[in-house]
């Protein structure tokens, strides 16, 4: 996580999470970027929350042994 985005969650409050993102107006454009942020957010922090859970960092090499 980029150190902007830390400094972000460390100083957001409860106020922000309250779903005050008004995704009824938006554009179906809109709502589309707004989920595939989210959705990148939630990835990144459930990996830290479960490391193990992680996607790959390194490309997988097919045709060898995943152990």
């Amino acid at each position: 996580m980029d150190e902007k985005t830390q400094q972000i969650l460390e100083t957001a409050s409860a106020h922000d999470f309250d779903g005050h993102t008004a995704f009824l107006k938006m554009t179906p454009d809109q709502r589309l970027t707004w989920l595939d942020e989210a959705n990148a957010a939630f990835l990144e922090l459930y990996a830290l929350a479960n490391p193990e859970l992680r996607v790959a960092e390194k490309p997988r090499q097919y045709g060898t042994d995943p152990q």
